[in-house]
């Protein structure tokens, strides 16, 4: 019976389960590797953007704190001197656009730009927003109000400062935008990590892309934004529109004026990182598990090597072939193949013994059976095939091909038709599972043509293990022994 076996070997299996087992503890370590270097990324938002947007509002108060200060200068003089060349070049370098005195009517006279008629003339989008926030500058003579960002389409873009010198006068200051954007753009880092600042109603003061500062563009509903608005310092995550993806920033707040700072950075450009990271990471476990691999298929190997030459022997020994078990010793063999190695020898010694000593019989009765001429048959009632012994091949004169099962039909026809008819009705006679012989003698011609003088003893019985029924008989030639009764009989 051909049994249908597994594709895989021994040796594969434990390969492939070495590996699987090494390579679960790398991929795990591999993934931990990613995700760390990803937290480690996000804490480092954590620690240097936010200290970047604190380092640059500490910019920021300070020079609004220089501006204040320089108008304290200008509101001790009492609207009498004009300013000096050393004060003059102070407030250029402040980015100082024009000082004017103005009463709460708004009546202005300029003062540190005073001959130049352009610069001395107030705009009227400043005039607006002093009427506009009149609550928001009555302060006290010891307080200064900063605005946010100012102008208009054609005009420059400005903030301004204003100072109440008393109960009836302003010291107003319009301060140009140029110190905030050159710190804006002395932040960049990655490929697209850049520094923004938006005043206090979340308008742009400085950013990268021009049209936001040129148009003032208002981002206040981005959610760092909000947070800075409402004077949180932090650290967060949000959609940027300018760059259409996901951003991360640290933000802070200037105290002085309730500006925002933020730096942001593509989140993608952390993942990145942590991707280079990972990658590194996926070819150190690559190579792991290589190598792993590598000692996994010898470590099979070695271990199933025994078993690998046990299969090959008992192969051999299927087909017919008695060649001796030479297995290489093994110094750290394990024990169950020991004790099955040296089983399998004593089977086979007793197998081979048993296999000669059932050789010699069947020879000795095969030549029983050729001496005595002797055969037996066996018949499948069911599907009227049938087993011959060699003996009875020889008693037929037929050459026993193994390819082809002899029939009934084959058997019967070989008799004359009184003898067929009565072996038929013989083997209808025999009553099912009843092992008490039937004797019948017939005469049979062979496919030699020569006749025999044959005795038949039939019975039927069950195969072993199952309740199938089948017909058993042994065929013995006597005619010499018919022939010699004859003579004996003509002498006497």
């Amino acid at each position: 019976m051909n049994q249908k076996h597994s594709k895989f070997t021994l040796r594969t299996l434990l390969f492939i389960s070495f590996v699987f087992i090494s390579t679960i503890p790398v991929i795990i370590l591999s993934l931990w590797v990613y995700d760390s270097a990803l937290k480690k990324e996000y804490t480092a938002v954590h620690e240097k953007h936010l200290i970047i947007a604190k380092n640059l509002t500490n910019s920021l108060s300070r020079y609004i704190v220089d501006l204040k200060t320089g108008l304290r200068i200008v509101s001790f003089d009492k609207q009498n001197n004009p300013p000096s060349k050393s004060l003059l070049q102070f407030f250029n370098t402040l980015h100082v656009k024009q000082i004017w005195f103005m009463n709460n009517n708004l009546k202005n006279k300029a003062w540190l730009h005073a001959t130049t008629q352009n610069k001395a003339q107030i705009p009227d989008y400043l005039k607006q927003y002093l009427t506009k926030n009149k609550d928001k500058i009555n302060l006290n003579n010891s307080q200064s109000h900063i605005s946010g960002i100012l102008g208009n389409d054609t005009s420059a873009k400005l903030f301004c400062v204003v100072r109440r010198l008393d109960r009836d006068t302003l010291l107003v200051a319009t301060v140009g935008t140029e110190y905030i954007l050159k710190i804006q753009k002395a932040i960049s880092f990655g490929k697209r990590g850049h520094a923004a600042i938006v005043d206090q109603s979340g308008r742009v003061l400085a950013h990268p892309l021009k049209s936001w500062v040129n148009s003032m563009k208002d981002i206040s509903a981005i959610s760092p934004v909000k947070k800075m608005q409402n004077r949180i310092t932090g650290v967060t995550q949000f959609y940027s529109p300018a760059l259409e993806a996901d951003m991360i920033a640290g933000h802070t707040f200037v105290k002085e004026t309730g500006w925002g700072v933020m730096i942001p950075q593509p989140v993608r450009e952390l993942e990145k990182r942590a991707d280079y990271v990972k990658a590194v990471a996926l070819l150190i476990a690559f190579m792991g598990i290589l190598i792993a691999g590598t000692i996994s298929w010898g470590m099979a190997s070695y271990i199933t090597a025994p078993l690998s030459a046990l299969v090959n022997y008992a192969n051999k020994i299927a087909a017919g072939t008695n060649n001796e078990l030479n297995i290489k010793e093994q110094r750290l063999r394990p024990r169950e193949v020991s004790v099955l190695l040296s089983a399998f020898k004593d089977m086979t010694v007793k197998l081979q013994e048993k296999t000669t000593a059932l050789e010699t019989t069947s020879c000795r009765l095969k030549e029983a059976q050729r001496i005595a001429k002797l055969g037996n048959w066996e018949l499948d009632p069911i599907s009227n095939t049938m087993w011959w012994s060699n003996e009875l091949y020889n008693m037929l004169g037929i050459v026993r091909d193994e390819k082809i099962e002899p029939a009934f039909n084959d058997f019967i026809s070989m008799m004359n038709v009184g003898d067929r008819n009565r072996f038929i009705d013989c083997i209808h006679s025999i009553e099912p599972f009843n092992e008490n012989s039937v004797d019948i003698e017939t005469n049979l011609t062979n496919i030699l043509n020569r006749t025999l003088y044959v005795q038949h003893k039939i019975i039927s019985k069950t195969t072993p293990g199952t309740d199938r029924l089948i017909i058993q008989g042994t065929i013995q030639d006597i005619s010499n022994s018919l022939q010699h009764n004859t003579g004996i009989h003509q002498q006497s």
